[in-house]
């Protein structure tokens, strides 16, 4: 395990599971690719441009979809019986079947990539394959699933996409307040297109955390009627190595649409001058009926930053731009 001084403020949660559904997570076919959906103001004060791509007119009583906007991937399904990813519209993947990684999947809890979330971690394994791609997969209770995918194989980000949703439609009450606890897990890929050696590329990492979200219903048009924080995080490198601990990540206070999703900007706990130009977004959907308990809101983080000075294993980092994509799933606790 290396003790290498990682200088990021950014990091989340990393996990190994299985679903019995074979879920498809965006399908072009129920999916509006052209806007982010209805631009009609919420009382909530979030429209549609505000969110990711998917679900025009999504509603309470909906399955809702949502998928990155400038993301390549397109569908994304998982097989549990075979315990495969399959992730379309990615150049020199293979043949698009991702299969999990043995450096995660040790179904021990406490260790590097299981902890609470139970995310899977997945890779396109096959030798002849050109460009070696990593995904993560997770599914809750109440049908929320989640995928990230994303490259380190590439001078810049190269090509990545993400998707959350739920299946079924909710009850959002109007009065009381819940607590939901969950598990966080990213992948961050560097671009290293300005750096003068071009066989520089630095392997996409991985990030975990413990994500925790507090709402108030009984005022879930407030702009910040829910609000959010990333702790206890970590950078691990592809063979499951701690490479560093990072800050907390703020969720900043969003409102509730009528359909029950969150969206806002994010902070950062910023107790070193090593990184700078930080930026990124929260989103996520309710799911359940949180007056009946077993709740789970589901979504992804988006962050952007610069490296100043850092190194990990051995491998200069100073002046790289970063961007880090994890998703969550977060329970209604009791």
């Amino acid at each position: 395990m290396s003790n290498t001084k990682y200088l990021l403020l950014a990091a989340l949660f990393l996990g190994a599971c299985d679903s019995s559904t074979n879920p498809i997570f965006y399908d072009e076919t129920a999916v509006d690719d052209s806007a982010t959906g209805d631009t009609t103001e919420d009382p909530s004060g979030i429209t549609g441009d505000d969110l990711p791509a998917g679900t025009a007119s999504p509603s309470k009583n909906s399955a809702i979809i949502r998928t990155a906007v400038d993301g390549e991937a397109d569908v994304v399904s998982y097989d549990a019986s075979t315990r495969v990813l399959t992730i379309e519209n990615l150049p020199f993947d293979g043949d698009g079947n991702y299969q999990r990684s043995a450096d995660y999947d040790t179904g021990a809890t406490g260790g590097a990539g299981t902890t609470a979330g139970g995310y899977g971690v997945f890779e396109n394994a096959n030798i002849e394959e050109r460009r070696a791609y990593h995904a993560i997969y997770g599914t809750g209770d109440t049908g929320t699933r989640f995928a990230i995918v994303g490259t380190g194989a590439y001078e810049d980000y190269g090509y990545s996409g993400y998707t959350y949703q739920r299946d079924a439609g909710i009850t959002i009450p109007t009065s009381g307040q819940a607590t939901f606890n969950g598990g966080y897990a990213g992948i961050m890929v560097f671009d290293t297109s300005n750096d003068d050696d071009s066989t520089n590329n630095v392997p996409l990492h991985f990030t975990e955390g413990n994500v925790s979200f507090t709402a108030d219903f009984t005022d879930f048009i407030a702009s910040d009627a829910v609000e959010g924080v990333v702790t206890d995080r970590y950078l691990y490198d592809q063979n499951g190595n701690t490479i560093a601990t990072m800050d907390d990540l703020f969720l900043q206070g969003s409102g509730i649409t009528a359909a029950g999703e969150m969206t806002s900007t994010i902070s950062l706990e910023d107790t070193t001058t090593d990184v700078a130009g930080n930026d990124g977004n929260w989103y996520a959907l309710l799911s359940g009926d949180p007056s009946l308990g077993g709740a789970e809101l589901v979504g992804i983080i988006t962050l952007n930053g610069t490296v100043i000075s850092g190194t990990s294993n051995g491998q200069d980092l100073s002046g790289f731009d970063f961007n880090e994509t994890g998703g969550f799933i977060a329970v209604q606790q009791e």
